[in-house]
C-alpha cells in the first residue's frame, strides 16, 4: 500500500496488534515523548467463513465490552479510491487521555487494511485534514 502523509510527519514505534505502519506528529509528543497524533496501518486476515462486516462487528462489540471507555459515534461506508470500505469513528481511553479514532476498514480477497487515525479530543478537528489526505490517498498495490 502507498499513501501520503505530512512532510513533517515521521514513522513512529507502535505496538497495536498487527500494526504494519505507524507515522504521527512529532509535535504532539507527551512528556514521556509518546505521539498522541497518529496513523496507524493494521494488516490482517479475515477468518474463514466470515464477512468484513461480521469481522467488524465482532471487533467493535468486544470494544464495547472492554472498560477502555469506548463510546461510538457514527458508523457507515464510504468510498475510498473506487472501493466501498466501511468506517467507525468513536471516542476511546488510551492512558489518561480520552481519544477520538477514525478507524477505516479496506478488505482486499481475505486481508484486511484498517486506517487507524487517531488523535486527543481537543486536537482531533484541527488534524483531520490532515488524516483525510492520508485516507484519500491510501492506495493498495
Amino acid at each position: 500500500f502507498t499513501f501520503n502523509y505530512p512532510s513533517d510527519w515521521l514513522q513512529i514505534q507502535n505496538t497495536a496488534p498487527n500494526s504494519t505502519l505507524a507515522i504521527g506528529d512529532p509535535d504532539s509528543a507527551d512528556a514521556n515523548g509518546n505521539v498522541q497524533v497518529s496513523v496507524v496501518v493494521q494488516k490482517t486476515l479475515i477468518p474463514s467463513g466470515t464477512t468484513l462486516q461480521d469481522y467488524f462487528n465482532a471487533t467493535y462489540a468486544q470494544f464495547a465490552a472492554q472498560d477502555l471507555g469506548y463510546k461510538p459515534i457514527s458508523e457507515g461506508t464510504v468510498l475510498i479510491n473506487g472501493i466501498n470500505t466501511l468506517e467507525n469513528t468513536y471516542y476511546i481511553n488510551s492512558g489518561n487521555t480520552q481519544k477520538r479514532e477514525r478507524a477505516i476498514w479496506i478488505q482486499k480477497n481475505r486481508v484486511i487494511y484498517i486506517i487507524l487515525c487517531s488523535a486527543p479530543v481537543s486536537d482531533y478537528s484541527s488534524e483531520q485534514k490532515n488524516f483525510d489526505t492520508i485516507v484519500n490517498s491510501f492506495r493498495l498495490i
